[in-house]
């Protein structure tokens, strides 16, 4: 029926009203009868039903194709030759020319491409005629003027098109080729017709045609822009395409045919959305604007390592042959790989000169043209680049000796032809150069300043040279014969797709297949009789197999395969028992025999992904992995098994560059996952971010520190230590309900990207969350199982065998919670605890521990006020000895008991005494109401007993001693009125970041970097000697720099600003002396000179610029100014010298020409940032602009005129005692400070008094 339709049928009436037109023949239809009557009509708020045209009325199109040249009204010639004209708004531009209902209308009735009028004409009566390939139409426009105008201008761009040289659009193809640029095409049903149309998806557009006849012929009704478009499935086989102007809905024939059609839209809006940028600069070179393998044109992808540009289906057969052969990516999505320096060597090196090597003697039988299928483009691909069967071979061809040699000269030129000839024929470009100051190609290159060769080597480090021998295995990515393995019978599955799974599959969206595993090869048929797989899928080309959990879709167990080709497969069965042989017969035959290791586990996703890991963070290399709860087993390409990751105690988690890099950090090493494959790396990603949250609600399911302990209650515990000790009724006082609730909710999404913060977050508020989060715990920090013996145990009166008791008790809990106790514990024994609560056998624990000093510290403090036992704590021979004050114990042993002294500890000030802290935490750790006093006593005792109980050893208690001694301190000084508004504990390191080199040292407002070094080489007793030039600097891991503060550079503005990857630590600073020699013997205050440079982004902001490139500074007083080169008189930027933060070194990731390098960082008064890396090329280089920087920031001053040892005298602590009193004698508090300052300088003083 369709087929007898005359070519001069109008779509339907785009009008409210349908027009009656007097049909001329019995095979035409009238506008009647192809006419809507919707019965469920495509409407927007506040319209009626209606007509085709109503829906599609619009502003404009909201993306034209080519500017309007001309516009107006016209009457058409109605279908058959019909006497009664039609009133049309005509529009032309420079491809088409379109008719509409109204000047409002986005979508036309009639599209005509210019390319295909052969002649415009007039005809009288106002009229002219429109002449094409295949018919012709009849304008009538209002007057002679206005009839001759539109000739002229039709005829004008007729012309101005046939002149150009030939283009292949969509609608000006010839009938041979016409379908090669769809995406998909064929019949749909569109609601509001009768009869189906043929739509076709072409790049980022949709269009309709009456039947294929008019779309072989090029006369199509209108044109739909995938910008503004949107599709969305509907039902089994029907789906909605939305715009802003009109809903399309369409019906397929069949569920897989809708499935496909969806993704092709899906695929084509992508594509509207994609940036042409690059694109069209590649495309400026002739060659680029065809295929280099099959010839089709515009084509938007590329491999960045072979240099060519090629259609989107040969870069899916490209994939198949690994990143060591070919590296894919768009040229319009890719947006971070387009360097400057990359595109300018695809428009100079260009499809041309590519195949001018690849492809010298390719056999005409042999090449593929835009028709050819998967098998052949396959096949040829793998002739062309993986055994190089067609390339011209270099003269040198053999002689690995010799093919070094040249390319070591070839990369000094700009003979890019060459360089290509000798690295694909055998050069590697790792060779040994023999110049020991450019030992690689690479260094060559950039010595002589050939940036594309540079360029070109750099995307070719890791590409594999063609090989011949290949042959026999070329459809295997690997060297080594993976085992063949069988297997068969009915599966569930849906029709593949393109994007990650997003909703939950019904059964009804599954067709059981016959599927079978045999010869590398899954295929699936449409039941088991039929010879002819509806699809296959060959193993080598399986990049990744999920387990999904039971009854994620609508079948009980299902699976998930990716592919090369970035495709997915969702297979599923109602058995687990067959889905699981299912998943271990694949796993069996596509990965490495090197990873087999990883079968034996219970894997939730297996594959194989590239990675930077360790001290190979140069090269990426291809890993296996595999993904079980919240472990991540890693195997590299040797077979090596390394540690696995475990995800819930990562320290960072983070995607980098464009989504294209994951991130994992742990204590003692770094993760760098690559997405080379868009679709199974968001599937990698996703996975790894949920295995590395909190799951549930045990501990055991939060996100750990180190030590076990969940993240949250680290940061809750961390924060109260700093900025809550002093707060009244801390813990028994509530926080606001709904923050509460919000930061519990958001540290248990993720406790990683939580930061608390002073000012953000109220003290009572995080103090409640901790609480609450103890009190919802599932199964309890104690366990429902041993709970009750621990309540039980509050019983026994033995103390002994009560400490006896808990520790058997607190052995048998599961790790996580015996760590998240004994953190809890340790900090309620630090910062709440009531000195006359402490047992005579903690304390002498303690004692026994070396801390008898600290003790004494603590307890006898002028500051404190209580009775009693701090004259026990001075009488007990240990501690006395400890402290080394034997002798004048005895002698004072008389009078101690008349001495009235009162002890505080922190509970003074907070009102929190061990009994107070046990009410409030024996029902939330116990999850009961209160009334059972056993739930406090259990948590009393264990802040009484903490030594015993959880065996504090030397260095833990050493740790402790030190926080303790430095919060002391900041409360007496608070409590004498000396302390400063933002005082802050913080950890700093001496001479390297280890766990033994931790000190906690509070920060007045006021401390300088010379007061915070001093502070701590005082503590560990080391002298200053002659020309030791003791800093502070500050550590940034992420961009393995650091930077020397100033020493009188203000600590905790410093403090504030650093991120979870920055530290500080004081050590020597080794080149300080050299840089005062050359400071006090150059001449002038400016410094001037090469240095090789690297923005942290490109001209284009198209991510990290590619290499360092010579750049001429000058740095003065106040500015620094970057010259391309020494002639230049005008700089190309310059930044104010005060903004400037200057950082020695520069990450290795970055492949610093030499290593001695600066990272530099700027932020001006707007905040706005940059970030920079600058190479020196020898150390004294280093050494002289880094001083000049220091000098020209700091008003010439790098280090102070006075010694270090010459320094204003402060009181020196005695090695022993301190500088706190520790024995109480007669008379009032100031005098018992005086006599105990005697005393420390003079022990016998007080015997010569007797």
């Amino acid at each position: 029926m369709l087929g007898s339709l005359s070519p001069s049928w109008d779509p339907p009436a785009l009008n409210p009203l349908p027009r009656l037109l007097i049909p001329s023949g019995g095979s035409s239809w009238s506008d009647r009868d192809l006419s809507l009557h919707p019965s469920a009509p495509d409407t927007f708020p506040g319209s009626s039903p209606s007509t085709l045209s109503d829906s599609m009325e619009g502003t404009s199109a909201t993306t034209p194709l080519s500017p309007t040249i001309r516009a107006g009204w016209l009457d058409k010639n109605p279908p058959q030759g019909s006497y009664i004209y039609q009133k049309r708004w005509v529009k032309l531009d420079a491809d088409y020319l379109r008719y509409f209902d109204s000047e409002k209308d986005t979508y036309s009735k009639r599209l005509i491409p210019v390319s295909s009028i052969s002649r415009v004409s007039s005809i009288g009566d106002q009229k002219f005629e429109v002449v094409t390939n295949n018919r012709n139409f009849v304008f009538r426009a209002e007057n002679d003027a206005d009839r001759n105008e539109w000739i002229r201008t039709l005829q004008e761009i007729a012309e101005e098109r046939k002149g150009k040289a030939p283009e292949r659009t969509l609608m000006s193809l010839a009938t041979d080729s016409a379908t090669e640029l769809a995406n998909k095409s064929g019949f749909l049903e569109l609601r509001g017709f009768k009869h189906k149309l043929f739509v076709v998806v072409s790049e980022d557009k949709v269009f309709l045609y009456k039947n294929a006849e008019d779309y072989q012929l090029g006369i199509g009704i209108t044109y739909i822009e995938m910008n503004v478009g949107n599709v969305k499935e509907v039902d089994r086989r029907g789906f909605d395409l939305t715009t802003p102007y009109r809903i399309f809905s369409f019906s397929a024939d069949s569920e897989q045919e809708k499935e496909e059609w969806v993704e092709a839209m899906q695929q084509s809006i992508t594509e509207a959305l994609s940036n042409s940028e690059v694109a069209e600069r590649i495309w400026a070179v002739e060659s680029n604007r065809f295929c280099a393998d099959c010839g089709s044109p515009k084509p938007d992808w590329a491999s960045i390592n072979l240099c060519v540009v090629i259609c989107k289906r040969c870069a899916g057969e490209h994939r198949g042959l690994g990143p060591g052969i070919t590296k894919v990516r768009s040229l319009k999505m890719d947006r971070k790989v387009w360097t400057e320096e990359l595109i300018e060597l695809f428009q100079q090196f260009g499809n041309m000169m590519a195949n001018q090597f690849w492809a010298a003697n390719v056999p005409p039988s042999e090449a593929i043209s835009p028709s050819s299928g998967s098998q052949e483009r396959r096949r040829f691909l793998i002739a062309k680049y993986r055994e190089g069967k067609y390339r011209h071979y270099h003269p040198l061809f053999g002689n690995q000796e010799e093919l070094n040699r040249a390319l070591c000269a070839a990369v000094t030129t700009s003979d890019l032809a060459e360089t290509q000839a000798l690295l694909f024929c055998g050069a590697s470009v790792t060779c040994d150069t023999g110049d020991p100051q450019c030992p690689t190609p690479l260094a060559l290159a950039e010595r002589s300043g050939q940036r594309l060769q540079m360029e070109f080597l750099l995307h070719n480090k890791t590409s594999e040279p063609p090989r011949l021998e290949m042959v026999c295995s070329e459809e295997k990515p690997y060297s080594v014969h993976l085992p063949s393995i069988t297997h068969n019978g009915f599966l569930y599955k849906t029709p593949s797709m393109v994007k990650p799974i997003s909703e939950r599959k019904g059964p009804e969206e599954f067709s059981r297949r016959w599927c079978t595993l045999q010869d590398g090869v899954l295929s699936y048929y449409e039941n088991n009789r039929n010879t002819v797989p509806n699809g296959e899928i060959r193993v080598e080309e399986i990049v990744c197999l999920v387990n999904n959990p039971l009854h994620a879709h609508g079948i009980e167990s299902t699976f998930e395969v990716y592919t090369e080709a970035d495709r997915l497969y969702l297979f599923g069965l109602e058995s687990p028992d067959s889905a699981r042989e299912w998943l271990k017969s694949i796993a069996k035959s596509f990965v490495h025999p090197c990873a087999e290791g990883l079968l034996a586990l219970d894997f939730e996703r297996l594959g194989r992904l590239h990675y930077k890991g360790g001290l190979t963070l140069e090269h990426a290399q291809e890993g296996w992995f595999a993904l079980v709860g919240s472990t991540l087993h890693v195997c590299s390409e040797d077979g090596c098994r390394q540690e696995p990751l475990q995800l819930r105690k990562l320290q960072e988690l983070s995607i980098q560059g464009d989504h294209e890099v994951l991130v994992l950090v742990e204590r003692r090493r770094t993760l760098y996952i690559q997405g080379e494959r868009k679709l199974d790396f968001l599937g990698w990603v996703h996975a790894i971010q949920k295995a590395a949250g909190s799951s549930g609600d045990t501990l055991s399911e939060q996100q750990l520190t180190e030590s076990d302990v969940p993240l949250l209650v680290d940061r809750c515990i961390d924060y109260i230590t700093q900025c809550g000790l002093t707060s009244e009724g801390i813990y028994r006082k509530s926080g606001q309900n709904s923050k509460t609730t919000s930061l519990l909710e958001a540290l248990q999404r993720d406790a990683r990207r939580v930061r608390l913060k002073e000012g953000e977050h109220q003290v009572d508020d995080v103090a409640n969350t901790l609480k609450r989060f103890f009190r919802d715990l599932g199964d309890g920090l104690f366990t429902r199982r041993w709970a009750p013996d621990w309540l039980w145990a509050t019983a026994l009166e033995d103390e002994e065998a009560k400490v006896g008791e808990y520790r058997q008790l607190l052995a048998a809990l599961p790790p996580v919670n015996r760590a998240t106790l004994k953190a809890l514990i340790n900090h309620l024994f630090r910062y709440g605890i009531d000195p006359s609560g402490i047992s005579l056998s903690t304390v002498e624990s303690l004692v026994a521990l070396g801390c008898g000093r600290a003790l004494i510290l603590w307890f006898m403090s002028p500051a404190r006020k209580g009775e009693g036992f701090g004259v026990k704590l001075c009488l007990m021979p240990s501690v006395v000895s400890c402290a080394g004050v034997e002798a004048a114990g005895r002698l004072w042993g008389r009078s101690l008991d008349r001495i009235p002294h009162r002890i505080q500890c922190f509970s003074g000030e907070n009102q929190m005494t061990t009994h107070n802290l046990a009410i409030v935490f024996g029902p939330t750790l116990f999850q009961t109401d209160g009334k059972d006093y056993k739930a406090g006593r259990v948590v009393e005792d264990l802040i009484s007993h903490y030594v015993e109980i959880f065996n504090v050893n030397d260095q833990e208690m050493k740790k402790q001693q030190d926080e303790i001694t430095a919060i002391m301190k900041m409360r007496e000084a608070s409590s004498s009125g000396t302390q400063q508004a933002g005082d802050f504990i913080c950890t700093v390191y001496l001479e390297e970041k280890k766990t033994e080199t931790e000190q906690h040292v509070k920060i007045p407002a006021t401390m300088t970097a010379e007061e915070l070094t001093f502070e701590i080489l005082d503590r560990r007793k080391i002298v200053m000697k002659e020309k030791d030039y003791w800093s502070c600097f500050e550590v940034n891991e992420r961009e393995e720099a650091e930077r020397p503060l100033h020493y009188s550079e203000k600590v905790l503005p410093i403090l504030h600003c650093l991120g979870t990857e920055s530290y500080l630590v004081v050590k020597k600073q080794m080149s300080m002396e050299n840089m005062l020699i050359y400071l006090a013997s150059r001449v002038g205050d400016c410094k001037h000179g090469m240095m090789k440079f690297r923005e942290e982004r490109n001209l284009l902001g198209l991510g990290l610029s590619t290499g360092f490139h010579d750049r001429y500074f000058i740095l003065s007083h106040s500015w620094l100014r970057l010259y391309k080169e020494v002639r230049s008189h005008k700089p190309e930027k310059e930044w104010p010298v005060r903004n400037l933060k200057v950082y020695l070194g520069v990450k290795k990731k970055l492949r610093p020409p030499t290593c001695w390098g600066f990272t530099v960082f700027y932020e001006n008064e707007k905040h706005e940032k940059q970030q920079w890396y600058l190479c020196c090329d020898t150390q004294a280089d280093l050494r002289e602009w880094f001083a000049t920087f220091l000098q020209v920031q700091n008003g010439g001053s790098l280090w102070p005129l006075e010694h270090p040892k010459m320094r204003v005298a402060q009181p020196q602590q005695d090695a022993r005692l301190g500088n706190i009193s520790l024995i109480p004698l007669r008379g009032n508090e100031s005098e018992m400070r005086n006599s105990v300052a005697a005393f420390a300088t003079d022990p016998l003083t007080l015997l010569r008094n007797v």
